[in-house]
Order: C-alpha cells, then sequence, then structure tokens
C-alpha cells in the first residue's frame, strides 16, 4: 500500500489506484493521511469538509465516508480495511506504519541530509558533503508537484501545505548549499536562475547565484544579477535589496569573494549579546504537579529529530495554569538553549493589521537587528528571523496566542517553540498538543501547602478539601485562596469559606478582580473570542448552569438541530467556558463554578441589573 502527498494525492493497493475519486471522500483521507498515526475527531473532519457550514446529519455523513474508505482501502484479498483507518474515542486515526508514505521517506531523507552535511562542514569531509548531497537530492526527487494539488483545501489541509512547502524550501536550500561547498558552481548557475524564474523575490536565491558565478570567474555577470534584482524590487515593491546583497555587491565590486552568509553551518555574524536573550520570566517557586505533562513536553521540546524544529501548544481554560506551566519547563531546559530564550507575551494584544510584523520586529530588536535593517513586509521580516536563528539552539515562548494570530503559523519554523493558548490551535502542522485540566484535589491541597504552610492546613484539612472543591480545583482560585490565607494569618479557612460561599448569587468575579482575582477578565476575553452565534447559544446555558446536560438539551436551548448544536458545544469547550465529561451513559456537558457566575454577571450587564439572574426570554 503507497499513500503519496508530495504532488497529487493518491493511494495505490498492489499497483491499483485506489484515490476516492468523490471530492469529500479525497479530503477526508488527505486530511487523516497528513495527520498520520495521530487521531482526527469527527468534529475536526467536520469542519474541514464544510468549513463550520455543516449539512443537518453531518455526523452521520461522516460515518458513511468512513464506511466507503475503508471498503476502498482493503486490500484485494478482502483483509479488512479496519486494520489501517482504526477507530478510536471521539475520532478516526490512520495507521501508516505498514505502508509506503512518501512524506515520511521525504523527512527521513531529509534528517540524513541535514545531519551530513553538518557533520561534512564541521569535518571538511567531501565524502559526507557528497552523501548528504545525495540525501537531499533524493528527497527533492520525490515531489512530483504541489502537495495534494488535487484536494480540495479546508483549514487544516491548507495549513499543513504550507507546512511542507516550507520544509521543501529548506531542504532545496540545504541541497544548495551542500552543492557549493562540494565547488559545483557551473552546474548550480542554470538551476539557481530557473527557481528564481519561480520565486523572484527571494533574496537568498540571487546571493547563491551571484556567489556561484563569481565563483566561476563570472564576476561582471554576479553584479548584472544584483542590478537587475534591485531594478525588480524597486519597480514592483518599492523595496532595495537587503544588507546581506549589499555586502555581496560591494565585495564583488572590491574583486573578492564573499563567504556564503546564509549557509546553514555558518552563523549569521550579528548576535546580541546573550544575557539580553535571557528573556524567560522567573520560574514559578511554588510550581507543583503536572509531572507527566511536564515529561512529555520536555521531551518534545529538547528532540533533534526531522528538519523541522518542535512546536509544543499547551491550551486550557482559564486559570489553569498554562503561563506557569510553560515559564516552568521554559526555565527547566533553558541550560539546553544557550545561543537565547526569547519570551513574547501575546496575552490581551489587539488583533490589528500590523500585529504580526510587530511581534516579529520585536523579536528581531532582541536578536540584536538594528531598526534601520528591518524588512518592510512580513515574508522579509519572516526570512531574517529564519536566517539568525538557524543552526542556533535558541528556545521562543509565545505567552496566550490567539486563533486570528497568524504568527504561529511561521514562528516554530525557526526554531523550538513553546506557544500557550485558551483554545487548541488547529491546523498547525507538526505541533504537539498539551492540554491542561484543573488540579486533583490532592495537587489543590498540595499548592495550598505550599502557599500557607503545611500546618494551618493541616489544622482544617478536610474545610480545606471542601473548599478547593467549591472551587473545582481551578489553580488560579486556589492560589488566591492562598493569597487571602497569607495576608490574614488569624483568619482560619472556614471563615475564608464561608465569606466566599455564603451567599454565591452575590458573588461579581469582576469585583474580584480588585482583590486579586484575575478571573473576570480572562473568562471575558475567551467570551469575545466566540462568534455571535456562539456568544448567543453561551448565554442560553444559564437555563442549565445548575446541572450537567446533555447534546439535545442543548440544542433546545440553542434552538437548533443536534449536529449544529455539537459543533457550537466543542467551540465552547474549547474556549474553556463548557467543561465535557465522559459518563458511563454518553457524553454530557456542564458549566464550571465560576464560569456559571461569569455567565449570571454578563447576562446582567446585559441589562444593566449587575448581581442578578436574568431569565432566558433576555438573551
Amino acid at each position: 500500500m503507497r499513500f503519496s502527498v508530495l504532488g497529487d494525492f493518491s493511494v495505490t493497493i498492489a499497483g491499483r489506484d485506489v484515490t476516492p475519486r468523490s471530492a469529500k471522500l479525497r479530503s477526508m483521507l488527505a486530511l487523516l493521511t497528513i495527520r498520520n498515526g495521530q487521531t482526527t475527531t469527527v468534529d475536526s473532519i467536520i469542519m474541514e469538509l464544510w468549513n463550520g457550514r455543516p449539512p443537518e446529519r453531518a455526523i452521520g455523513t461522516v460515518h458513511t465516508y468512513v464506511y466507503e474508505l475503508r471498503k476502498a482501502l482493503s486490500a484485494p484479498d478482502d483483509e479488512p480495511g479496519e486494520s489501517v483507518l482504526v477507530t478510536v474515542p471521539h475520532g478516526y486515526c490512520l495507521d501508516l506504519s505498514g505502508a509506503e508514505f512518501d512524506l515520511r521517506r521525504f523527512e527521513e531523507l531529509a534528517a540524513q541530509g541535514s545531519s551530513l552535511l553538518s557533520e561534512g562542514a564541521r569535518t571538511r569531509s567531501p565524502d559526507k558533503l557528497e552523501l548528504a548531497s545525495a540525501h537531499l537530492t533524493e528527497a527533492l526527487r520525490l515531489w512530483r508537484g504541489e502537495p495534494l494539488a488535487n484536494v480540495a483545501f479546508g483549514e487544516q489541509v491548507r495549513s499543513h501545505v504550507a507546512w511542507l512547502e516550507e520544509q521543501h524550501k529548506q531542504v532545496l536550500y540545504m541541497h544548495l548549499h551542500a552543492e557549493m561547498k562540494l565547488e559545483r558552481y557551473s552546474s548550480l548557475i542554470g538551476e539557481v536562475k530557473l527557481l528564481i524564474e519561480r520565486h523572484p523575490f527571494h533574496e537568498e536565491l540571487y546571493e547563491i547565484l551571484m556567489t556561484a558565478l563569481s565563483r566561476s570567474g563570472r564576476r561582471l555577470e554576479a553584479l548584472n544579477v544584483y542590478h537587475e534584482m534591485r531594478e525588480r524590487l524597486n519597480n514592483e515593491l518599492g523595496l532595495d535589496p537587503g544588507p546581506s546583497l549589499q555586502r555581496l555587491q560591494q565585495a564583488l565590486i572590491a574583486g573578492g569573494h564573499e563567504i556564503d552568509r546564509r549557509d546553514p553551518q555558518v552563523r549569521p555574524e550579528r548576535i546580541a549579546p546573550k544575557d539580553r536573550l535571557a528573556q524567560l520570566p522567573p520560574d514559578v517557586p511554588d510550581f507543583l504537579g503536572r509531572c507527566e505533562i511536564l515529561r512529555d513536553i520536555v521531551s518534545h521540546i529538547t528532540a533533534t529529530n526531522g528538519t523541522a524544529a518542535p512546536i509544543v501548544c499547551i491550551h486550557g481554560a482559564p486559570g489553569t495554569g498554562k503561563s506557569a506551566t510553560a515559564i516552568h519547563v521554559a526555565n527547566r531546559v533553558s541550560g539546553e538553549f544557550p545561543d537565547g530564550q526569547i519570551y513574547i507575551d501575546l496575552k490581551r494584544k489587539e488583533p490589528t493589521a500590523e500585529f504580526e510584523k510587530d511581534v516579529f520586529a520585536e523579536i528581531l530588536r532582541t536578536l540584536g537587528a538594528a531598526d534601520e535593517e528591518l524588512p518592510r513586509t512580513l515574508p522579509g521580516l519572516v526570512g531574517v528571523f529564519r536566517a539568525l536563528t538557524r543552526q542556533r539552539r535558541i528556545l521562543l515562548v509565545l505567552d496566550g496566542a490567539e486563533p486570528h494570530m497568524e504568527i504561529t503559523g511561521f514562528l516554530p519554523l525557526g526554531c523550538p517553540t513553546i506557544v500557550t493558548s485558551t483554545r487548541p490551535l488547529h491546523g498547525l502542522a507538526g505541533a504537539t498538543m498539551v492540554q491542561l485540566d484543573t488540579f486533583t484535589p490532592e495537587e489543590g491541597i498540595g499548592l495550598l501547602e505550599r502557599i500557607v504552610g503545611k500546618d494551618r492546613v493541616d489544622a482544617e484539612r478536610e474545610t480545606a478539601l471542601c473548599l478547593i472543591n467549591q472551587v473545582d480545583t481551578l489553580p488560579l482560585t486556589i492560589r488566591f485562596l492562598g493569597e487571602r490565607l497569607s495576608f490574614s494569618p488569624r483568619s482560619s479557612i472556614e471563615q475564608l469559606r464561608k465569606s466566599m460561599f455564603r451567599c454565591e448569587a452575590d458573588i461579581c468575579l469582576s469585583q474580584l478582580e480588585r482583590i486579586g482575582l484575575d478571573l473576570f477578565s480572562r473568562l471575558e476575553s475567551a467570551y469575545r473570542q466566540l462568534s455571535p452565534k456562539e456568544q448567543t447559544a453561551f448565554l442560553a446555558l444559564s437555563c442549565l448552569r445548575a446541572n450537567s446536560f446533555s447534546l439535545t438539551e442543548a440544542a433546545q436551548a440553542f434552538s437548533c438541530g443536534d449536529t449544529e448544536a455539537g459543533i457550537i458545544l466543542t467551540s465552547l469547550v474549547d474556549a474553556g467556558l463548557v467543561k465535557a465529561l465522559d459518563d458511563e451513559g454518553g457524553q454530557t456537558y456542564r458549566l464550571p463554578r465560576f464560569t456559571g457566575l461569569y455567565l449570571v454577571e454578563r447576562l446582567a450587564r446585559r441589562s444593566d441589573q449587575v448581581g442578578r439572574c436574568l431569565p432566558l426570554t433576555a438573551i
């Protein structure tokens, strides 16, 4: 069995083409293929196939598509396709471990070529460089055109295709650099000229072409290339060539040869002092728990296999400790990244058109670039960022990303990255998703002990446990309670519990922000990221906030069908505003306690009646 994605999507079994002819089936199988070995939920499939506008019986249609795909993937001897397309909780998984897969082979060859190129450059071994070139050439030959060219893209496949094209570009540049190190300048010239015709604004290609021409004894042609490129940039983009190309031109005018500055084995000359790159906030001194999650994140973020830098996305409901976890991990592994650690706080940033450019410019300034050297376009900023971080051990932490921030599609290509967000960042190819939940009661007690002392908690352990359960074991709220107890060393835990929950209807989360619990603003941010329809649906859950509820009950509150209600609930769960429960009778949902309090206050604010719940008809 062979699966191919580096060109037209195709599936063959024993030489027989079984690629689905139906566009929807082909899109679904392509999605499962690029997520090889990972669970793809039914909701993700629906979103990919119908882009948020599913038909009434979308779930049943997906089940039908799975049946059709299993028939198509059955071997000629009637072995069931179940061995390849596996049903897992909440979705499906395509297991290609026993199949030929061109993308897997491409990644293997690229990783081997990259390692050989690095070793060959370090030891100046022509044999290693020759092997590197051979591996990279074989990897590039696997590409038969635009990836998944015959597939109708949804958001997830489109993001993965962009990632594939970037990997292809990186391998292509490594191949060109290997050929340069082998001094095959003349044979490179024609190849690079063809690439420039396809990518007329990639300055790195012009730099390679000018260097190859110069070292082939064709210095005047190299200077003509610079003048033609400068004229093209000025006429079409109003830009001048970058500093690296300008330095190369000056070196050629002076009659010398400039070092290939973008060689992946030669570090860029400009580098800020390392103390400027030690940007991580201090570690959380009383951090505890999350042991298994921490091991997984550390393992992923320090991995060095493959051509793509590792990305870990930590997501969870407001107040679950995403930032604390990211900062703790980053400080823990900082020794693995001697070239620096960069921390960018994205929380509560306005989604302006210039947002991504501003963040990239801030990163480049941190890396030592001067303002006058910064490109004026986002692609230019991205290119400089990748050049500065290539082959450097730098860790990037993006704290508080949101779905509208397309920057997350660019940054992981340059260096290992930890991203935190309330929602899972769908479509971020190659990323490891880590979901944070609330604490267990034991972890909650442990945190309280670290803040106020074990003796004080032991004196009222049952009361402390009751209080922690009453706040849904939310780490942010437990820390708030511990701080309040620390401020009042003579107050008992029971007194705090009574003051907090004497009359729950009187609690205003927005007022609690004045004394240290900033949960309202976090929930407000999650609410504002919802679509208008989702906001209305969330407010409609006020009638169900006291108990758990089923999909059917939610659909009735939303005044829509089960399929649409299921998609809305998935979005609310992703936003951390609703919690999904796996009960024996099937999946149910509930509103966390403080989310329910926020909902009451949000409803009351709509009618200027803070503190009093409104009837559903007020929505």
